[in-house]
């Protein structure tokens, strides 16, 4: 299975998020809230059926590519 994150805190919060995500990508989305390559919007709030911005997407690239070049 892919990585899974050892903070509490962010542990409880991904129960929230994963009431909202459809089953197919809970595992990913998990793993990249994880990874810190992904963690929502503003305060708790997780929105995947809402288009990310351009900056939203420059983001996730960029910190991608700091993991994976790390």
């Amino acid at each position: 299975t892919m990585m899974k994150a050892h903070d509490e805190e962010y542990k409880s919060t991904m129960l929230e998020y994963k009431s909202t995500i459809d089953d197919y990508a809970k595992e990913a989305v998990d793993a990249l809230c994880g990874l810190k390559i992904i963690n929502g919007i503003g305060d708790d709030c997780f929105a995947p059926k809402q288009n990310a911005t351009r900056a939203e997407t420059a983001v996730i690239i960029d910190r991608a590519l700091s993991y994976i070049n790390s």
